[in-house]
């Protein structure tokens, strides 16, 4: 029986049962019994199979709360913390979301969405000037930024930034279709 593994990367790939002879990137040396999220590797020059943490397709990293793709066999560094590609879907989507932006006008369309007058939100501006001059002196207003603006309280409704977030959502959406 023969044992080929990768000439790139040296994992093991796959077990040739009728074959004996030995080539470039083959071995008649079983490889180990690996765990989940381990590969067996072959070291040519040892003659040996060793086994390494292999996270390629199965885990992403998350370092300063940016998501990396795996690469390399092996341990991840110190400095960053392996993560699920679920984990990573949700943390990339929010990051996306953060990033989206609309232009001020576009923000006080949404407030009119939910119910607003002009009126009721320029009271509320002229009674929260930090908002207010978000809107004023950005061209574009970024969902994250907004969502700290939250929640907008007016007699009988209160705006979230669920709310909010959910309608940059749309917004975008839309433009993207």
């Amino acid at each position: 029986m023969i044992y080929a593994y990768s000439l790139e990367t040296g994992e093991y790939s796959m077990t040739i049962p009728f074959e004996d002879e030995i080539g470039e990137g083959k071995t008649n040396i079983a490889p180990p019994e690996v765990e989940e999220n381990e590969v067996a590797v072959f070291d040519e020059e040892k003659q040996a199979w060793d086994v390494f943490k292999d996270y390629r397709f199965t885990h992403k990293m998350l370092k300063d709360n940016e998501v990396f793709a795996i690469e390399e066999i092996g341990e991840i560094p110190n400095d960053y913390q392996l993560i699920t590609l679920e984990q990573a879907e949700e943390i990339e989507e929010q990051i996306r979301i953060n990033k989206l932006t609309m232009t001020a006008l576009d923000f006080i369309g949404v407030l009119q969405s939910f119910g607003l007058t002009l009126e009721q939100i320029d009271a509320y501006l002229n009674a929260n000037l930090a908002v207010k001059m978000q809107l004023q002196y950005c061209q574009n207003v970024f969902c994250g930024v907004a969502k700290t603006l939250m929640p907008i309280t007016f007699e009988d409704l209160t705006i979230t930034a669920d709310m909010v977030e959910q309608a940059f959502i749309a917004k975008h959406n839309k433009e993207e279709q």
